[in-house]
């Protein structure tokens, strides 16, 4: 078997499942004062630490979630009801964006009765910073720019995002799910409000993820209860994923330039050799290492991932929470691409346990799929 799903999810790192393990060996509510509370305690402040250290942030600047949709939906959220008290409605949403982003906004629209607009995507991929410059105002509460695409890998440009937001007085989210751990990643580089995380894209466990929020933004939590996370996140904290997530960044961040260069490799060798397919077009740009997105006109992604399945390579014909709905094909058809294109699209997502040999094997097996009949 081939995994070439790795932005789905990543597989788990040893490092992770044994800090799982032993976290779950552990008993007592981390929010109670005896030992064994602060036991657990003091292994997910080790975490935050961990987290915070990845993305140039403070332990304090770190919330945990359950997941990165979770910390997206607060990010969007909190600056809709935050925006509402200064007069800023206003949500410009990049068109690109994960369904995370874009549904939490579709959501403050009904619900608090924000304007919602998306911005436009040029051609290459990347936001249009010159549309985004004309749409925000002094209306705007929070422009969100993902940093990079999780169909394409397409690294967006962020940093000037940011300082079109914070021109206008509007806070600056960015969905971070599928760079943090795989590319360098610096929030005051940035210059992002809140940033989303997601441990099981990195090697982590399902089941945990963070926002990375400025100190002095408020957060409204979606979780109410108890004063967990200082407040900003109720809900006993999943102790055993926490420390997993903290295990597999730590792991990511120091092998980081050992394995961006290594997955771009094999990511390059797969583009050339799909390259030599007929009829497969390759989506290109600045990408992340490890995500390469091709398409066939006149075929049909998820059919293909079914076909590759059936050889023993798994696969995605687009964002694993897209699968089966019509989503999928949303994020080409904004790049310009026709919706024949777009429905033909597959995502190869690699990481270092893949090899040479699985990358030629894999591009071996697209050929025949394409050559079989019917």
């Amino acid at each position: 078997m081939i995994y070439a799903d790795c932005a789905a999810q990543y597989p788990p790192l040893e490092a992770a499942v044994d800090a799982a393990e032993n976290a779950m060996k552990l008993f007592g509510n981390p929010s109670s004062v005896h030992s064994f509370a602060r036991e657990n305690a003091k292994l997910i402040f080790e975490a935050r630490k961990v987290v915070a250290s990845a993305v140039g942030a403070k332990p304090s600047e770190i919330v945990f979630t359950a997941s990165g949709s979770e910390a997206d939906t607060t990010a969007v959220f909190s600056a809709a009801r935050e925006g509402l008290k200064h007069k800023r409605n206003k949500l410009l949403i990049f068109s690109c964006e994960h369904s995370a982003v874009v549904n939490s906004a579709k959501a403050a629209q009904e619900i608090f009765g924000c304007e919602l607009v998306f911005v436009p995507c040029l051609e290459n991929g990347c936001v249009d910073l010159s549309a985004l410059s004309q749409l925000a105002d002094e209306k705007t509460a929070l422009v969100s720019v993902m940093h990079a695409n999780n169909e394409t890998g397409i690294i967006q440009p962020i940093a000037q995002a940011a300082k079109i937001a914070h021109s206008c007085g509007a806070l600056f989210h960015t969905d971070a799910v599928q760079t943090v751990g795989h590319i360098p990643v610096n929030v005051s580089d940035i210059g992002c409000d809140m940033l989303s995380i997601s441990a099981h894209k990195f090697g982590g466990i399902a089941g945990a993820g963070a926002l990375c929020c400025r100190k002095n933004i408020k957060l409204y939590p979606l979780i109410l209860g108890g004063g967990q996370e200082n407040g900003r996140r109720a809900g006993t904290q999943n102790t055993a994923a926490i420390c997993a997530m903290g295990a597999a960044l730590d792991k990511m961040c120091a092998d980081m330039d050992e394995n961006m260069l290594y997955v771009s490799r094999l990511r390059d060798m797969l583009e050339g050799l799909c390259g030599e397919i007929e009829g497969v077009r390759v989506v290109g740009g600045d990408r992340v290492p490890g995500i390469l997105c091709v398409y066939v006109s006149g075929q049909d992604g998820e059919r293909l991932s079914l076909l590759f399945d059936r050889e023993g390579i798994c696969v995605s014909s687009g964002a694993a929470c897209s699968t089966g709905t019509d989503e999928t094909g949303r994020v080409l058809t904004a790049m310009g691409f026709d919706r024949d294109a777009a429905k033909g699209a597959l995502r190869f997502s690699l990481c270092e346990r893949n090899t040479e040999q699985e990358i030629r094997q894999t591009a071996d097996i697209f050929r025949k799929i394409l050559s079989a009949k019917g």
